[in-house]
């Protein structure tokens, strides 16, 4: 077994890579990214959703959508139910 240096998405913490500049990439287009205003990070993202569309009536049932005019921060109390805090 060898040690090695990776680097980790800061915001959704799934991605995992050995090259920084990969990483760097990958966090500037990150759907939980709250500056791409990205659904992922979104409080209408949050509750009830089944999939197609989120509770703006937005549909994302092709591909979450980047740059909402709709996209709110989700509150402390939302983010305690999302991630379990």
């Amino acid at each position: 077994m060898r040690k090695i240096r990776a680097y980790q998405c800061e915001y959704c913490e799934k991605k995992v890579y050995t090259n920084r500049n990969s990483c760097y990439a990958h966090e500037k287009k990150c759907y939980w990214n709250p500056i791409n205003k990205a659904c992922a990070s979104c409080g209408h993202y949050l509750y009830d959703y089944d999939g197609t569309q989120c509770l703006k009536g937005i549909d994302i049932s092709n591909k979450l959508k980047y740059d909402c005019k709709d996209h709110r921060e989700r509150t402390e109390d939302e983010k305690a139910i999302l991630f379990g805090i």
